[in-house]
């Protein structure tokens, strides 16, 4: 079976590099930063015309490789960075505190996913001279936008589509299974597929919603899109519920390729219609 899950990023730091070491030797266990990396839309020049905005995303970046750490280690805020890397989730324990008008500000622990770029090369691209300013590492993003940040990746449908239609926008979102191809020292050797989330929109989100489900084989060239949404939790403590902001990674795909186990578009669109249409008879015979 063909493994593919191959992440490439050409941008800034945005969050300064955090270093873990063990207190006996010093050696580097963990490196994470975050990277700002240009989404991909057009750009004329023209920042006032809305199909030219330029729109940033940050993904994670973390590793336990202590050489790519010592490499983290000596960045610095705005260094320019390109990586080659794979798209890696975890389930993990996220903190949040309470936020009810109890006031009481407990801590709760709560389940949920982190998704990163775990770094197989990482390069800082400029070397010597005066450290980057914020603006000099914009524009240096700006004039390699075409690479500044994509993803291809094989993987089956864990579950059904799940499509909206709302104020003329189309939107479908599915979660995909994809074997590593990788070994990720952190996890324990029984996990070797990861669980990235998938939001695609217009014409591509309706033939998704159409043509895959649970199990299907989908091959999909995009970019990464990082975001905060909101999500409610019962505080341990007080038992209030508190509304608060938590982290989410997509890939948002440019082309998708259906390989297996799905349904080919004329003919799906063929189902929708007989289905529309026994609709209506039901509707005018009730």
């Amino acid at each position: 079976m063909i493994r593919q899950n191959d992440v490439r990023l050409y941008g800034f730091v945005s969050s300064k590099p955090q270093i873990t070491c063990t207190n006996e030797s010093g050696e580097f266990v963990r490196g994470i930063c975050t990277l700002a990396v240009i989404r991909s839309v057009r750009y004329s020049g023209n920042q006032t015309a809305d199909s030219d905005r330029i729109m940033y995303d940050h993904p994670v970046i973390l590793s336990t490789d202590p050489e790519i750490i010592a490499q983290m280690a000596k960045l610095k805020m705005y260094d320019i960075v390109e990586i080659k890397g794979t798209l890696v989730t975890r389930k993990i324990k996220k903190i949040t505190y309470c936020q009810g008008d109890c006031g009481c500000g407990a801590r709760n622990n709560v389940d949920g996913n982190i998704s990163f770029v775990m770094p197989l090369v990482l390069k800082k691209r400029n070397i010597g001279g005066e450290p980057y300013t914020k603006n000099q590492a914009e524009q240096e993003l700006i004039e390699n936008r075409e690479f500044s940040n994509s993803i291809v990746i094989l993987g089956n449908l864990c579950q059904d589509v799940r499509y909206f239609h709302e104020k003329n926008i189309q939107t479908s979102t599915f979660q995909i299974a994809t074997d590593r191809k990788y070994v990720v020292e952190a996890d324990s050797a029984d996990v070797t597929a990861d669980y990235p989330l998938v939001r695609s929109y217009g014409k591509q989100a309706k033939n998704d919603s159409l043509c895959l489900t649970t199990g299907s084989l989908i091959l999909i060239d995009g970019y990464i899109h990082t975001r905060h949404a909101p999500r409610k939790t019962l505080c341990e403590s007080c038992g209030v519920e508190y509304e608060w902001e938590d982290s989410i990674t997509e890939i948002i795909p440019f082309v998708e390729e259906y390989l297996a186990n799905y349904t080919a578009l004329a003919v799906a669109k063929e189902q929708e219609e007989a289905a529309k249409l026994a609709q209506a008879d039901a509707l005018l015979n009730s």
